[in-house]
């Protein structure tokens, strides 16, 4: 356009800004319709704590006609631990312009595999007697120990529990382990408590 002057300045188009001699883009560009992943279920492989989830990453358009840049973080192909966590998903053009809002989406990786007790820790049956003039003796051991695939030590409750006091007679002692996502091991730790009276001499 003629300014008058016997120069000429510049008319931007829609979604650039000039000063009448350059334009400058400030449009975002736009993810496209239906390119955002949805959210991704996955299970943990056998043995592991993780698992590599892998997806397409969104499209976007842009007024300049450029494809603009995509950034997933974490991106495509990474290594997922047990538990839920967002992917956020950026589309960035030439002039940094940025995509608003961000494709975002969950990926949950899920653990089914059950935790195992230790070999060995397992407490054994025990025999004690009963203190003079009682009918029970309170009984101590140290619970056993179980590992799993999360890397997160399960919980371990025993029934009844170490420092109990056990009546004359035989009980048997069951002790669970428990992960965080509610597997429990299999067969349980069962060991046995017998309690013999105080014997007299006369």
């Amino acid at each position: 356009m003629n300014d008058g002057m016997g120069g000429f300045t510049c008319t931007c188009n829609a979604g650039y800004i000039g000063d009448g001699l350059t334009c400058v883009d400030t449009e975002p560009p736009q993810f496209q319709d239906g390119t955002c992943p949805p959210d991704l279920d996955e299970v943990a492989e056998a043995g592991m704590s993780d698992k590599m989830v892998s997806w397409t990453d969104p499209s976007a358009t842009d007024n300049t006609g450029v494809a603009p840049t995509i950034v997933c973080t974490p991106p495509s192909g990474s290594n997922f631990m047990i538990g839920t966590q967002d992917v956020t998903c950026t589309a960035t053009d030439a002039a940094g312009n940025q995509a608003t809002p961000n494709c975002i989406f969950e990926v949950a990786i899920t653990d089914t595999e059950a935790p195992q007790f230790q070999d060995g820790t397992c407490p054994s049956d025990m025999d004690v007697v009963a203190g003079a003039g009682m009918a029970y003796r309170m009984v101590s051991w140290t619970d056993p120990s179980a590992t799993d695939n999360s890397g997160v030590a399960p919980t371990i409750v025993c029934t009844p529990q170490s420092g109990s006091n056990f009546m004359i007679g035989t009980q048997d002692v069951i002790c669970t382990a428990t992960d965080a996502a509610g597997n429990q091991a299999t067969p349980n730790c069962i060991f046995e408590v017998a309690v013999t009276g105080y014997l007299y001499f006369v």
